[in-house]
């Protein structure tokens, strides 16, 4: 009811409700992203506080990735069987119960579950199928402007979060930094129930740049044999396999390695926690212009020539990054 009134409202003022849904999956995975983003900030007071390996702290971690990598490809079956705004409430829940439990720990394997299995579903259920999802369904025109905001949110969490949970790790404590993503994905829980919608027609508008409103029934198809059949169906396709793979590379070097390990790394370097998040988020600022400027480049330029340019980018970062010192240039 309350999304119908206000597309109502906001079509008179000639705004489609497709930018509420974009802004409103922005915050959401804005929100959501601190789950990735905040291993690295707390591998070290954990450590310190229990008498720890990192190892102990890097295999929940690792199992969260592990975890993550097998419910994604099952995420966009599960919006289409279930709808996507009951997804994205589960999966800001999950966010809230996993924090919530991690704060708790006091055996290894109570960071396994917690850290591991539920933040790990968690993020796999509203992940970038969910960009992906929104920016199919409620875009037609500037689809990849669309994809390229939402992707964004990502590194805009990571811009906020890493250098704010690391002043309050430092100043108050690892458990009063996880404090804030508990309680703002609560709040996009409760937003995207109320104001989020499954597609177009939920608000009886067509998608942006379309003339026509097109209805589509939810799937009866089970979500996992609806993935299975989609990923059979994928994997016969060479182009899947170079993407699957250099996607993984860039997971693997991004967010597996760099984003995880950069801040135990500098304090083994005699660098504080707050300065080497703020390195971290220095990367989310570079990774936002560059994330929304692709999604713009998307729309007007061969994917697979800028995809090229990335990844030769990459390759050189990565190559120079061992011989760098820890100066801010």
């Amino acid at each position: 009811m309350l999304a119908k009134v206000l597309a109502r409202q906001l079509g008179h003022l000639g705004v489609h409700y497709g930018w509420v849904m974009l802004g409103l999956t922005f915050v959401t995975l804005f929100c959501g992203s601190a789950v990735i983003s905040l291993g690295g900030v707390v591998i070290d007071p954990i450590v310190k506080e229990f008498g720890w390996q990192r190892s102990d702290v890097s295999a929940a971690i690792g199992l969260l990735f592990f975890v993550f990598a097998c419910m994604a490809p099952f995420a966009g079956a599960l919006m289409l069987r279930f709808g996507v705004e009951r997804v994205v409430a589960t999966s800001a829940t999950l966010v809230v119960i996993g924090t919530t439990a991690t704060t708790m720990v006091t055996e290894r394997w109570h960071l396994l579950v917690s850290m591991g299995i539920v933040l790990g579903a968690a993020a796999g259920m509203a992940g970038a199928g969910l960009a992906a999802t929104v920016a199919s369904r409620w875009f037609v025109e500037k689809r990849g402007l669309a994809m390229g905001i939402l992707t964004s949110a990502f590194a805009a969490g990571q811009l906020v979060f890493l250098p704010t949970a690391a002043w309050l790790s430092t100043t108050y404590g690892w458990r009063i930094a996880v404090l804030p993503v508990i309680v703002l994905n609560a709040i996009c829980a409760i937003l995207y129930l109320l104001a989020g919608r499954n597609w177009p027609a939920d608000v009886d508008q067509p998608a942006y740049g379309e003339t026509k409103i097109v209805t589509t029934a939810p799937s009866a198809e089970g979500a996992i044999a609806l993935s299975l059949r989609a990923l059979k169906d994928a994997s016969q396709v060479p182009i899947f396999w170079l993407l699957a793979g250099t996607f993984f590379i860039c997971g693997l070097s991004s967010n597996g390695m760099v984003q995880q390990h950069f801040i135990p790394f500098c304090a083994d370097n005699n660098v504080g926690p707050v300065v080497a998040a703020s390195y971290l988020a220095l990367m989310g600022v570079c990774n936002f212009v560059g994330t929304i400027g692709s999604g713009w480049l998307s729309d007007r330029v061969d994917n697979r020539l800028l995809l090229a340019v990335y990844y030769a980018l990459r390759g050189v970062s990565l190559v120079w990054l061992p011989f760098s010192d820890f100066s801010v240039v």
